[in-house]
């Protein structure tokens, strides 16, 4: 994904990464996230989500998964990582 980030984050691609457990099976703290982003050179928003995020776009897979969205949060594709393929398609004009 930070492949995908650096390519057309120019063009308007957002990138949000969501983590919902530490390696302890426990919420994420900060220093969490940032040693995610750290140790994976992630440039794009890392947070933590335990729920809501899941519910409102109706997730029902595994992790890790990819949730493409457009537009208005309109799912263009939902667990499918090469929905990385559909990027260009998706971003604005």
């Amino acid at each position: 994904m930070q492949a995908a980030y650096e390519q057309y984050r120019d063009s308007g691609l957002m990138i949000i990464g969501i983590y919902t457990q530490n390696a302890e099976s426990e919420p994420p703290s900060q220093e969490d996230l940032q040693g995610w982003a750290e140790t994976y050179g992630l440039t794009f928003a890392v947070t933590y989500d335990d729920v809501d995020v899941w519910t409102r776009f109706e997730v029902d897979y595994g992790i890790p998964s990819l949730t493409l969205l457009g537009p208005g949060a309109v799912v263009i594709a939902a667990d499918d990582m090469s929905a990385v393929s559909q990027i260009p398609e998706a971003l604005p004009d």
